[in-house]
């Protein structure tokens, strides 16, 4: 059987993906990726095989979320009048709280849907979202300076944040943009109502009793 020969160009890119694999891919990169290229950033970070996801790389999320709460206690501190380090201690459980829930939402959706995916990828495509709230101070401050007015730039933040964390979710789940949301959505009530139902069936003593 004669076999096609395959040409240099893809075997050297086959390589460089390779090689890539097993490199790690510095902070100050991934950074960069997510300002620029957000989608293409996260889809590499959820693939295993472009993206190591080891300590290192759940270590290098969870830097962006320790930076988003050192960003977020100056609004704390302006807003609450707290000691510095408690409206860092606030801020930061906050961001790891708020990083944890989205990480296991996604766990459970991705299990739900039947595809196979690691806490750790989890951790790392959700925690990278967090990189627009690190803008938070300045846009605290400019809020605060104009009284208000640039109440705006905030939400823009917020939304930024918010798209970035469906783009998160469907670099793992592979569904869409839109069905992403539309599961993001609805699935978390269904399955509370679903859970609800269930322990108040158990509290009543049952079916039949």
């Amino acid at each position: 059987m004669d076999l096609e020969p395959q040409e240099p160009g893809a075997a050297s890119s086959q390589q460089d993906l390779h090689e890539t694999g097993n490199e790690q891919i510095g902070w100050a990169n991934i950074f960069y990726g997510m300002i620029i290229a957000p989608a293409t950033t996260l889809n590499v970070l959820a693939n295993p095989r472009l993206y190591k996801t080891d300590t290192r790389g759940v270590l290098g999320a969870l830097i962006t979320i320790f930076l988003c709460g050192l960003v977020g206690s100056t609004q704390c501190e302006l807003d609450r009048g707290l000691p510095l380090f408690l409206a860092v201690l606030i801020s930061l459980l906050g961001d790891l709280s708020n990083w944890l829930i989205l990480a296991v939402m996604l766990l459970v959706i991705a299990r739900c849907l039947k595809i196979e995916s690691k806490f750790q990828t989890a951790l790392i495509v959700t925690g990278w979202a967090y990189v627009p709230l690190i803008f938070k101070a300045p846009v605290v401050c400019y809020v605060l300076a104009s009284r208000g007015s640039g109440q705006f730039l905030m939400t823009l933040l917020v939304l930024w944040f918010l798209i970035l964390e469906i783009v998160a979710y469907d670099s793992l789940l592979k569904l869409g943009k839109v069905k992403t949301l539309g599961i993001v959505i609805l699935l978390p009530p269904i399955l509370f109502i679903t859970c609800l139902f269930w322990f108040l069936l158990g509290a009543m003593g049952g079916p039949g009793q």
